[in-house]
C-alpha cells in the first residue's frame, strides 16, 4: 500500500493535490510534512486571486494529517468554499463517508457539523470536490474567532479512513486603544522616552499632543497598520455677546467663529530612537501613508500624535485660556416724568425746535404729557416719549431753566424763592445679562475615513485577510 502526503490548495473555490509517498514501517514511524498552498478568491471561480501562500501539513502515519499552521480566513466569512483534493493517478476507488466539523470552545468544547457533500471529480489527475457550507455559523465577522475543522472520509472499496485537521480563524480583533491627551498621560503615571515631546530638526519642530496605548489583546502575534499623516484640525470656538447700553434699555450683538490651530498631523511610534531618525522614518513613510508596528500577545506599544504650527506654539505657551460669559448690570427701562416746585412744562419751545428741524430726539416731547401729576398708568402718559424727551433734555447741553426746555426750572434768584435745579426726575431700572466671550474646548477632529487602521495576523500578511479597525476617535478634547 501506498502513503499519501498533501499539496492542498484552498479557495473559496479551491483545491488539494496529493502526491505519493513511500510507506513508512509502523515500528519506526517518520514524521511527514505535506505542503498546503492557500489562495483566496473574492468570488467566482477565475476573478482573481488575493493572496498565495504555504501551510504545512504533517502526517505520522500518512492517513491522518495536520495543518501545523492556522490558516485565516477573512472576516467575511464566506457561507460556502469549495475544497478539491486531487487524488493520485492510479486512483480506482470512490471516497464514501464524507463528514466535516468545526470544534471551537476552550476543552473539548463544542463541535458543529457542517454540511459536504461530494461534489465531483475532474481533471486528467482525477480530483475530489468537497463542497462546505456552515462556516459562518462558528466563525464570526464582526469579531476575532477561530474553530478546528476536520473533515474525514474513507476509500468505499479498502474501506482506509484518511482525516485532515486545519484550524481556520478570522482577522484579530482585540486590539486595545486608548488615546490620552499627554498631559493626561503623564498625570495617570505613564512615562515617555527623554525628549520625545519635542522633535526638531532644521527645518521642522513636531509637538506631541497626544499619546496613544495599542495592546495586543490577542494569544497570536499581529501586526496593526496605521496611517501616518491622518487629516484633521485642532480647533475651537469663540462666542461672543457685546452690550450696546442706551439711556433707558439696551441691545445685545453676538458674534461666532472658529480658529483653527493646526492641520498638519503625524503618527509615530514612540521609542528612545525617535528623536534622532523621525524626519528620515517620515521621509520613508509618508508616501507610503502608513507604518507597521508588530505586536506579540500582550504587548504594549505607545504611538505619538504629533502636531506642528503658530496655534500649537499658541498652545503649548498658554496663549488660550479659558473664558466664561460675566454677568453685567445693565439699564433696561426708565420712568421719567417733569416734576417739582415752580415747574414750567411745556411753554412753546417746540416752535424753535421747529425752526431747527427738531434734531435728535426733540420730537419726541411734542404733544405728550410728563409732568409729575400723572402716574405711569395714565393713559396721557407715553412712558417710551417721555423717556426719550427726558434723554433728549438731560444730554443736550441746555441749563435747566432754559427757555428752550419742554420741561424747565426755575431761574436761580427767582422772586418767588423757588429752588433752581434739574427737574428731570428719571427712575432706571436694572437687569442682570450675560455678555462678554466664552471659549469652548479645544478639540481635534479627524476626518471619518482617516481614523481606521488595518489589523492582521503576523504570520498573515496576504492581502485581503485583514480586519479594519478604528485606530482614532474621531473626536476629542484637546484641552478644556
Amino acid at each position: 500500500m501506498k502513503q499519501l502526503i498533501i499539496v492542498c490548495l484552498l479557495f473559496f473555490n479551491s483545491a488539494c493535490a496529493f502526491r505519493e509517498s513511500p510507506q513508512q514501517s509502523p515500528e519506526n514511524p517518520q514524521l511527514i510534512s505535506a505542503s498546503v498552498q492557500i489562495a483566496w478568491s473574492p468570488g467566482k471561480e477565475g476573478s482573481g486571486k488575493l493572496a498565495d501562500l504555504e501551510r504545512q501539513l504533517t502526517s505520522l502515519d500518512g492517513i491522518h494529517f495536520n495543518c501545523e499552521r492556522q490558516i485565516t480566513v477573512p472576516a467575511n466569512v464566506p457561507e460556502t468554499f469549495t475544497l478539491y483534493l486531487p487524488l493520485p493517478s492510479d486512483w480506482d476507488g470512490e471516497l464514501a463517508g464524507i463528514t466535516a466539523n468545526l470544534r471551537y470552545g476552550s476543552g473539548s468544547g463544542q463541535s458543529v457539523p457542517l454540511e459536504v457533500g461530494l461534489s465531483k471529480y475532474t481533471g486528467e489527475r482525477a480530483s475530489a470536490g468537497l463542497d462546505i457550507r456552515g462556516l459562518s455559523r462558528v466563525l464570526l465577522p464582526n469579531e476575532e474567532s477561530s474553530a478546528e475543522m476536520t473533515i474525514q472520509a474513507r476509500k468505499r472499496d479498502s474501506g482506509t479512513n484518511y482525516s485532515y485537521r486545519f484550524v481556520l480563524r478570522t482577522p484579530p480583533s482585540k486590539l486595545e486603544v486608548k488615546q490620552n491627551t499627554l498631559l493626561k498621560f503623564i498625570a495617570d503615571g505613564g512615562q515617555l522616552p527623554k525628549n520625545v515631546e519635542k522633535l526638531i530638526s532644521v527645518n521642522t519642530k513636531l509637538d506631541l499632543i497626544q499619546v496613544m496605548s495599542v495592546r495586543n489583546l490577542s494569544g497570536s502575534s499581529i501586526t496593526a497598520v496605521i496611517p501616518i499623516a491622518p487629516l484633521g484640525k485642532l480647533w475651537t470656538r469663540f462666542h461672543q455677546i457685546t452690550i450696546n447700553q442706551g439711556w433707558c434699555g439696551y441691545t445685545t450683538a453676538v458674534k461666532d467663529w472658529d480658529e483653527e490651530l493646526s492641520s498638519e498631523f503625524y503618527m509615530l511610534p514612540i521609542s528612545s530612537a525617535l528623536t534622532s531618525n523621525f524626519l528620515e522614518y517620515l521621509n520613508e513613510r509618508i508616501l507610503v501613508g502608513s507604518f507597521e508596528m508588530d505586536l506579540e500577545p500582550g504587548e504594549s506599544r505607545l504611538i505619538g500624535i504629533y502636531a506642528r504650527g503658530p496655534g500649537i506654539d499658541k498652545l503649548l505657551s498658554g496663549g488660550y485660556v479659558k473664558q466664561a460669559l460675566q454677568e453685567k448690570q445693565v439699564v433696561k427701562d426708565c420712568l421719567a416724568h417733569c416734576a417739582g416746585v415752580g415747574v414750567s412744562y411745556w411753554k412753546k419751545p417746540d416752535l424753535y425746535w421747529k425752526d431747527q428741524g427738531y434734531p435728535g430726539l426733540s420730537s419726541s416731547c411734542l404733544n405728550v404729557t410728563c409732568d409729575g401729576r400723572f402716574t405711569s398708568d395714565s393713559p396721557k402718559y407715553i412712558r417710551e416719549k417721555c423717556n426719550q424727551c427726558a434723554e433728549w433734555e438731560l444730554q443736550n447741553g441746555l441749563s435747566p431753566w432754559d427757555d428752550r426746555r419742554f420741561c424747565t426750572s426755575p431761574a436761580p434768584g427767582n422772586p418767588w424763592g423757588y429752588p433752581a435745579g434739574e427737574v428731570w426726575k428719571v427712575e432706571k431700572y436694572l437687569t442682570s445679562v450675560l455678555a462678554g466671550t466664552e471659549t469652548a474646548p479645544i478639540y481635534l477632529d479627524f476626518q471619518p475615513d482617516q481614523i481606521i487602521g488595518t489589523v492582521r495576523f503576523s504570520d498573515s500578511p496576504e492581502e485581503g485577510l485583514a480586519r479594519p479597525v478604528r485606530m482614532l476617535e474621531p473626536k476629542s478634547i484637546q484641552s478644556e
